[in-house]
Parts: structure tokens; C-alpha cells; sequence
């Protein structure tokens, strides 16, 4: 087998300053040490522009996003390193039925409702609120009538109808979130990757500010997807979603972030994600239950919304 170094692959990339670097052993003045870190390579440096973005609106910005640090364009490809993290992930935990990790789904849940809660009371600038408002609404309107016609769903939505009946405050929101997106530190610590600029399926990449609850949504209907397949394979029901959605509720009803409708639609984008996806997971005869119950869900909350 033929390796390739760091080097050849990333050419003039420097050394990880944010890794993690574990000591294996050695001895007198020699030492070995693994170096631990990510890299992540790309097109465009957009995913960096948006962690920047999020840093200059974001105190304590590394107990929710890792720290990163643009290198620099190679052959026309831009690379971040990204600071390592952990390399369990909370949807990791949830296939599990019985572990000896110290890590625990419920305490992770938990971590990410605070983590949410952390993001959503952000102040946004005035001028910027009612602008935040309009571009969110319709990029989540957009993302629903692009993934329905992807997932063959016929829906209707009064959008001037809608809009009157919709209320959030604008937050900052990771507009991503799942269990793959949720890494668990070896610490008990709690980090969320890959944010997005923009809603799956909606166009634009511009950062902007939206509303928890797409966060809120997003992550409910990521816990439920798994719950579903461990109860199906005979796994407890951990009765995640089911706390999960209490925390929701109360946010409804205590400080108005968002209202109900706000809610009902952001799930019926977190279903139509799901019910237009065509990669090999979603589609695997083992798994068409759980795509044919997106799909119905999908259409429940668009009618719920329409």
C-alpha cells in the first residue's frame, strides 16, 4: 500500500497548531508522539467564513463550535484546520444499546439544549432584526417546496398566510443540527460541527441570522429518526425526543423565541430533508419504513401549516 504524507496530499500545509497531541511513549531524549487534528479542504473558503462569522457574534464562541484556523489557498483550494474535538458522535451513543463509555446520550441531550439555549440568546442588532426575519422565512418556505417536489409530496402553502402567523426572534442557530453533528469530548464537553449558512435545500450561502427553532426542530426530528430504529431493533426507548420536546414546548410558552406555527414549520423542513434524501442509507429496503413515515410526516405538518 502507498501512503501519501500530509504533504503530498494538502500541499504547503503547516503543522496542526490546534491538534491534539498524545504522547505514546519513548525514552532518554527520544519520544513519540500521535498527532490528532482535521483538515478540512474545500472549494471555497465559505465554511471558514461562516465560523468567522459566528466568532465575532458568539462569546465563549469554543464551548460550542471548535476553534479553527485558515491556512491558506493550495491549487486553488482553500483548507481549515480545524481543533480536534473528540471522535464520538451523539448519534455514536444512540446506536448503542449498553456501553462502558462514560459518555451518555441523556447528559449530551442535555448539553445541546443548553448549547441551543446558549445560541438563541445572542443579542441581534436592531437594524438587523426585521431583514432576518424576511430572509429566514423564506429560505425555510423555499427548502420545504424544493425538498417536497424531490421527495414527490404535493404541498400548498399560502405563504402571505403563513407569514402573518409566524413570530420568532432572530437568533443565531447552527441550521444543521443532528446527532452526527453533536461530537462528544472526552471531557463530558459538547461541540457542535458543520453549521450551515443557509437551510438544506434553500439556495444562498451568505451567513445570516434565523431562529432557534429550526435548531430546535432539527434536532427533534434527528432523536426521533433514532429512537424509532432502536426501538425497532429491539433496543430500549430511551425517550429522548419525548424530554427533548418538553424543553421545546417550554420555550414556546415562556419567553416567545418562536410561536407554534414558527415550530411546525421548521419540522415540516426537518421532515422534507429527510423525505428527499436519496443517499444509500435512506433508501436501504432495511430503512423504507422510516422513509415512507418522513414522507407522512412531511405532508401532516405542511398540512398543519397551509
Amino acid at each position: 500500500m502507498v501512503q501519501t504524507s500530509l504533504s503530498e496530499s494538502v500541499p504547503n500545509a503547516v503543522s496542526l497548531a490546534l491538534a491534539r497531541t498524545e504522547r505514546m511513549g519513548g525514552t532518554g531524549a527520544s519520544a513519540t508522539y500521535r498527532v490528532t487534528g482535521i483538515l478540512k479542504v474545500a472549494p471555497d473558503p465559505s465554511e471558514t467564513d461562516l465560523l468567522q462569522w459566528l466568532l465575532e457574534r458568539l462569546p465563549e464562541y469554543d464551548r460550542v463550535f471548535p476553534k479553527f484556523r485558515r491556512l491558506e489557498n493550495v491549487a486553488g483550494r482553500f483548507v481549515t484546520e480545524l481543533e480536534y474535538v473528540g471522535d464520538v458522535t451523539l448519534e455514536d451513543l444512540l446506536v448503542k444499546d449498553a456501553s462502558d463509555d462514560a459518555r451518555r446520550p441523556e447528559s449530551a441531550v442535555a448539553c445541546v439544549r443548553d448549547l441551543i439555549d446558549r445560541l438563541a440568546r445572542q443579542t441581534v442588532p436592531i437594524e438587523a432584526r426585521s431583514a432576518s426575519r424576511e430572509v429566514f422565512f423564506l429560505e425555510i418556505v423555499e427548502a420545504v417546496a424544493v425538498n417536497s417536489r424531490a421527495a414527490g409530496v404535493s404541498i400548498g402553502i399560502d405563504l402571505d398566510s403563513v407569514r402573518r402567523r409566524v413570530r420568532f426572534v432572530p437568533s443565531l442557530c447552527h441550521r444543521d443540527l443532528s446527532g452526527v453533528n453533536v461530537v462528544c469530548a472526552e471531557n463530558d464537553g459538547i461541540r457542535l460541527i458543520d453549521p450551515r449558512a443557509c437551510v438544506p435545500g434553500a439556495s444562498g450561502c451568505s451567513p445570516s441570522y434565523g431562529s432557534t427553532a429550526i435548531d430546535a426542530a432539527a434536532f427533534l426530528v434527528s432523536l426521533e429518526r433514532k429512537e424509532l430504529e432502536r426501538v425497532r431493533m429491539g433496543c430500549s426507548d430511551l425517550r429522548l425526543a419525548e424530554r427533548f420536546r418538553s424543553h421545546i414546548d417550554a420555550w414556546v410558552s415562556s419567553d416567545q423565541r418562536f410561536n407554534e406555527v414558527a415550530f411546525d414549520l421548521c419540522m415540516a423542513h426537518a421532515y422534507s430533508v429527510y423525505a428527499a434524501c436519496r443517499c444509500e442509507y435512506c433508501l436501504a429496503p432495511a430503512r423504507e419504513w422510516l422513509y415512507d413515515l418522513m414522507r407522512r410526516r412531511l405532508e401532516e405538518f405542511a398540512r398543519r401549516i397551509a
